[in-house]
């Protein structure tokens, strides 16, 4: 599948190509530990693709908060950087300091799950984004970049966009509304 609407991303950026290369390891360690992970958003809508449809500024992904703790000292073994930061510390992890100027840029977020009641629930910023299915049901096996994956089904892909505007609130929808429409008409077609 390669619609004219959305043609493979080439001319790819120096920060998409440090996101790339931490998405390759993030998967490979997951592949090589069994972690239950899934990718989110960008990553997860372009696998849908089979290819990058734009240039990426992070990775985003759910694992449990035990996990977290293994990806971490892998990640630190790789040369990497793990932090937290203050508005989110117990939720999210975040991967080497990508803006000197806003803190809270880095190249992946590694956002804690769970599940309550049959459904996956992501903690941010004091609120919780909760989907309507479990983790089995939300997710299923793609290929990116010749990484075997797993990532959000389209359906929750949707959820998860509108999940982060609606249920916690985050400050990109408003901020930057054309990015956030974009990623919503890909995740409509793949429908």
């Amino acid at each position: 599948m390669n619609p004219a609407n959305y043609p493979e991303e080439k001319n790819l950026n120096d920060r998409s190509k440090l996101a790339i290369k931490l998405f390759h390891e993030i998967a490979q360690g997951a592949r090589i530990h069994g972690w239950q992970i899934s990718f989110l958003t960008g990553f997860a809508i372009d696998a849908h693709f089979g290819y990058l449809t734009k240039n990426h500024k992070d990775v985003d992904i759910i694992i449990s908060k035990d996990e977290a703790k293994q990806l971490t000292t892998y990640l630190t073994t790789l040369g990497h950087t793990v932090f937290e930061v203050e508005d989110t510390k117990g939720e999210c992890l975040k991967v080497d300091h990508a803006d000197p100027e806003r803190p809270s840029q880095a190249l992946a977020d590694l956002h804690y799950f769970w599940e309550e009641d049959g459904k996956v629930v992501i903690p941010l910023k004091g609120k919780k984004l909760v989907f309507s299915g479990s983790f089995s049901e939300m997710t299923e096996s793609r290929k990116l970049l010749g990484e075997d994956i797993t990532v959000l089904k389209p359906h929750y892909l949707l959820e998860e966009k509108k999940g982060w505007c609606e249920q916690v609130g985050l400050s990109q929808c408003r901020e930057k509304p054309e990015l956030y429409q974009a990623d919503i008409d890909k995740i409509t077609f793949l429908l």
